[in-house]
């Protein structure tokens, strides 16, 4: 079945470039990596990841790089209107027009880079430079990119496909994107509201990834219209067999495994992206929006004919999700597969305890969301929560009002005679101080047997201990 399909798709490759002679331009391109130049920008890898994929999908479709101006790193606003020129310049009635943008922005405003960001009114005259009779299709992967639609949707010749609202605060990436799916169904061919909707059916679906983030399309055609060209013009994308569910109990070590269509020497790299039991995603913070995650490389093993890794940091109770996609050798990632690894009583103590943050980074008097998650089989344990000041003494937190005490390394139990059956997550919600210092600080937790003294300095009794960073700025 793969020859028959590799062989179907050579022969239309084959027929649609004789179509095509170098005569024939089919439109321009601009595609913005927005924020590179700012090291402590931690989206700019996705932006770079994106952007080079819209670019080997404008390449597929008959672009040259003559057609294509690429900007990332250190733009400045001279490149951003050479290349709009450029653009004017060699397009004509009947082509096609396509500016992609992927980054940060605030409402309005494009952060291009540290020193330079773009208005929606300055796009809007931009935009306003391209020949009439000239298809445009605007794809704007940020936040509040709702925001611009005002300047910019007066022009029915102009196809727009913005990833948020004009309010939304709400950004995800780790592991999953509305811009990420956009690209997987352009990348197969499929029209522009196809692929929208495709992309936006993943945002609404999984809420407890995308909150309220809110995708849209404006000046809907009427009539399918696609990214350059119709068709695909290479061969597809790796399709993956995981593994069922594993389970482990008293350990934290686990081999995971996926098989991969076609064959090993047409894949150039397998990987899992890891999210924990009772993940809850972070409000986005700007350039300073914590896009980290557990990715890791599977390794091929010719014997058992396979991709496979043994992970060894299951220290978490409960069902983790692991995320698996390849990458065949023509750039092409396969739709993520989802396996799953139950975890039982992974550092073989009674109890578990696990805590987490609606953020990783806050100012003074902000509200402050504990995930805190307890497991465990008929125990009873006392609770002590606290804050880890910079200088390593604590404030605890203070049940029912949930406010910090005044005093430091006073401790007095959160909660006490807790019973513990099973697994349960307690959402709490404490408010910061509004003389805290800037800095870095934990969100730290302890069980200790009920009735017993809590000591800092002595430990022994310590059935548990776990704690989350975060920063004030």
């Amino acid at each position: 079945m793969q020859k028959i399909l590799k062989i179907i798709l050579i022969l239309f490759y084959t027929s649609q470039a004789a179509a095509f002679t170098d005569n024939n331009k089919f439109g321009q391109a601009i595609i913005i990596a927005a924020g590179g130049a700012d090291s402590a920008n931690s989206l700019y890898p996705y932006s770079n990841e994106y952007t080079q994929r819209m670019y080997g999908i404008l390449k597929q479709r008959r672009l040259d790089d003559e057609d294509i101006s690429y900007l990332k790193s250190d733009i400045q606003e001279l490149d951003i209107k050479v290349a709009f020129q450029k653009a004017a310049q060699n397009l004509q009635a009947g082509q096609q027009f396509i500016f992609y943008l992927h980054g940060h922005a605030r409402s309005k405003h494009f952060i291009i880079s540290p020193n330079y960001e773009l208005s929606a009114s300055q796009l809007s005259d931009l935009l306003n430079t391209i020949p009439k009779g000239v298809q445009q299709i605007i794809i704007l992967d940020t936040c509040f990119s709702g925001s611009f639609v005002d300047e910019i949707a007066n022009n029915k010749e102009r196809i727009i496909i913005t990833s948020a609202d004009d309010k939304s605060l709400t950004w995800q990436i780790k592991y999953a994107s509305f811009g990420d799916q956009l690209l997987r169904e352009l990348q197969r061919g499929y029209s522009i509201t196809e692929a929208f909707g495709f992309a936006e059916q993943i945002v609404k679906t999984q809420t407890h990834l995308f909150k309220n983030q809110a995708p849209a399309l404006y000046n809907k055609p009427e009539k399918p219209v696609y990214l350059v060209n119709q068709g695909i013009y290479d061969f597809l994308p790796p399709t993956l067999e995981v593994h069922p569910r594993i389970s482990i109990e008293n350990k934290i070590a686990t081999t995971l495994w996926l098989k991969a269509t076609p064959t090993q020497e047409t894949i150039q790299k397998v990987q899992a992206i890891l999210i924990k039991p009772n993940f809850t995603i972070q409000d986005y913070q700007g350039l300073k929006t914590d896009f980290s995650r557990t990715e890791i490389e599977l390794i091929y093993n010719p014997a058992q004919k396979r991709y496979e890794i043994v992970y060894d940091n299951f220290k978490q109770a409960g069902i983790w999700n692991i995320q698996y996609q390849a990458q065949g050798n023509n750039g092409l990632w396969s739709e993520i597969v989802t396996g799953e690894v139950k975890v039982i009583n992974p550092n073989n103590k009674q109890t578990m305890m696990d805590i987490s943050l609606n953020k990783s980074i806050y100012r003074a008097a902000d509200n402050m969301q504990w995930n805190l998650t307890l497991s465990g089989k008929d125990i009873i344990i006392d609770l002590y929560l606290g804050m880890v000041l910079p200088e390593d003494n604590i404030k605890i937190l203070i049940y029912p009002q949930n406010k910090f005490s005044e005093e430091v390394n006073n401790f007095k139990a959160y909660i006490s005679d807790l019973k513990i059956n099973g697994q349960k997550t307690y959402f709490i919600k404490s408010h910061l101080p509004e003389q805290i210092k800037k800095g870095n600080y934990g969100a730290c937790g302890v069980l200790i047997p009920p009735g017993e003294t809590f000591k800092l300095e002595d430990q022994t009794n310590w059935i548990d201990v776990t704690c989350s960073e975060f920063a004030i700025e």
